[in-house]
């Protein structure tokens, strides 16, 4: 009547039928016991996977489970935050300001990070990427920013499962002279953009190319020079309690 699961140095012990379970011998409480049911042990996925350090996502549209376990990262500087961009990592930003046309005259050495020429300055182009998530993490007013008036701010091509949370981005430059937007996904599918700050005087807040299903939550999109939004052969594109 006991179920044992070892990750790593972490144990996991549950009871058949008790609110009571062990983590490396600790006393905790849970919400749905372990049970039996037709000669099976079923135990609750999500207590299991968060306890594993996983995060378990819930799509209802889809009925579906998403289990993903994230290597975590904090990053102090913009060669950090492009140098941490790969597969299954969630980037932590936790300065004030990362000014990406810092790294104008650095290699980045990143195979999933390369620059494209932006006339007064180079963009920085993430590609190739799944679940992958940048954050804020202790400062609420962590701010992404270039000042390349011709460049993107944050760009991602062919990246899928991709959140960006709780972040401030935008153009450091005289308002209204940029011609780039300030998110821009191509190719990409499953973006999350969770209570972020998107701000001009980019043309648009946020550009999709050949994007499918993006959701746009508690974000707010200000000043920009063009428009709000400008979606292009894309679909599934969300907006929910979101200030424009």
């Amino acid at each position: 009547q006991k179920v044992e699961i070892s990750l790593g140095a972490d144990n996991l012990t549950l009871f058949i039928g008790s609110m009571e379970y062990y983590k490396n011998g600790e006393a905790k409480t849970l919400d749905v016991p372990a049970k039996i049911k037709d000669g099976r042990t079923l135990v609750p996925l999500r207590l299991i996977a968060e306890e594993f350090g996983c995060e378990v996502e819930w799509n209802d549209e889809l009925r579906l489970v998403s289990i993903i376990k994230y290597n975590v990262v904090e990053v102090k500087t913009p060669q950090e935050l492009l140098e941490n961009a790969k597969n299954n990592k969630k980037i932590i930003i936790t300065e004030s300001e990362y000014n990406l046309s810092e790294l104008d005259d650095i290699i980045i050495s990143n195979p999933a990070v390369y620059k494209e020429d932006a006339f007064d300055g180079y963009e920085y182009v993430i590609e190739g990427l799944f679940n992958f998530v940048i954050e804020g993490g202790r400062n609420d007013n962590s701010c992404i920013i270039t000042e390349s008036t011709y460049a993107n701010v944050l760009s991602f091509k062919n990246c899928f499962d991709l959140t960006l949370k709780n972040i401030t981005a935008g153009h450091k430059a005289e308002k209204g002279s940029c011609t780039g937007g300030v998110i821009y996904t191509e190719g990409c599918g499953g973006v999350n953009i969770d209570k972020c700050s998107l701000y001009g005087c980019g043309t648009y807040g946020i550009r999709t190319y050949s994007t499918a299903n993006m959701d746009v939550t508690d974000t707010e999109i200000y000043e920009c020079s063009y428009g709000l939004v400008d979606l292009y052969v894309s679909s599934g594109i969300r907006f929910y309690n979101c200030i424009f």
